[in-house]
């Protein structure tokens, strides 16, 4: 079985773009990465809570994935030439901006069925280590850092978000808060309105609950207009 190549294709939907432009549509690595990396985080803001010791963490957003990796280009192999310098200028060419576009390339990463990765370019570093004696680059170094690109529409149908959109209660404990309360039911404690409208006799004394007391949590899909100022 021959060895499966790591590839670098430009997204079908900027590929004529990328032509007009010189970009080649397809770079297949002479060697594969001895490694790469995957990174992915997601950013929190810290709310704070009257009476609390610590502030509860709201979740804002995801963070793109970050894939790094680094290919090895080596003019010096009978078996296997490859143009370091031109290569090295493809791999370079994929953090320009598409005239067409105004944005550099969507490009695609492919080995094997492990992984496909869907990205664009963040940064490319080369770092030439061997020249030929009229200084033509014989073996180089290219790093890129690559960031996942994936549109709207794919984002949320693999979310498959769901809102709680049917009613519940909730039994009022010591040291319980309208905003403490909005937060648990909503991951947003600046919904405490709808929660107050939902019961005005309880809620009557915002700042005072009764412990003990059971609270309607409207549904979700109605806080909307209720939690306007």
């Amino acid at each position: 079985m021959s060895l499966v190549k790591i590839l670098i294709e430009i997204a079908e939907e900027d590929r004529s773009a990328a032509q007009a432009a010189g970009l080649q549509p397809r770079i297949s690595a002479q060697f594969n990465p001895t490694e790469y990396g995957l990174d992915k985080s997601v950013s929190f803001a810290d709310i704070a809570i009257p009476g609390l010791e610590e502030p509860l963490l709201q979740f804002i957003h995801g963070n793109s994935q970050r894939l790094n990796l680094e290919l090895l280009l080596d003019g010096t192999k009978t078996d296997d030439p490859v143009d370091v310098g031109a290569v090295a200028k493809d791999l370079q060419r994929l953090v320009r901006i598409l005239p067409e576009k105004h944005a550099p390339p969507r490009i695609k990463v492919v080995w094997g069925p492990r992984l496909i990765f869907k990205a664009v370019a963040e940064s490319v570093n080369s770092r030439f280590t061997l020249f030929s004696t009229d200084g033509a680059p014989l073996r180089a170094r290219v790093s890129l850092a690559l960031r996942s690109y994936r549109t709207l529409a794919d984002q949320l149908r693999e979310l498959n978000l769901q809102s709680p959109d049917h009613s519940k209660t909730h039994r009022v404990r010591a040291g319980d808060t309208l905003a403490l309360i909005a937060y648990e039911a909503y991951g947003d404690p600046a919904l405490w309105r709808a929660v107050a409208e939902a019961n005005t006799e309880e809620t009557a004394d915002p700042r005072r609950l009764e412990v003990g007391a059971l609270l309607k949590i409207p549904p979700l899909a109605n806080t909307n207009a209720a939690s306007k100022p």
